[in-house]
């Protein structure tokens, strides 16, 4: 357990610094996301991910609290996904296919 709060402390930590993540990092974060399922995790490497990819968390990054979802919302439309797209992708949601929406 707090292992996975370091993980995310240090995540934070890195993000706060500007640098884009390296290939590396989100690697070892995507098998952790995998591992832990704690979608949360992914966050600070958004700008690091495909659009695929980032899209692909959306449902799961809705669920997160108020304050996470409004900076993975604003990472994403900053990294991989345009504003544009990221508002048609939310539109598109499937809300029977997503629980909690």
């Amino acid at each position: 357990p707090g292992a996975l709060a370091f993980a995310h402390l240090a995540l934070g930590v890195l993000a706060e610094l500007g640098e884009p993540p390296s290939p590396e990092l989100v690697d070892a974060v995507r098998e952790l996301h995998e591992a832990e399922g704690d979608v949360a995790l992914m966050v600070p490497v958004l700008p690091a991910l495909t659009k695929p990819e980032a899209l692909k968390l959306l449902p799961a990054i809705l669920m997160l609290p108020a304050p996470q979802v409004k900076a993975a919302l604003l990472t994403m439309a900053g990294g991989p996904v345009a504003p544009s797209e990221l508002l048609i992708a939310l539109h598109n949601l499937d809300p029977a296919k997503t629980p909690g929406l």
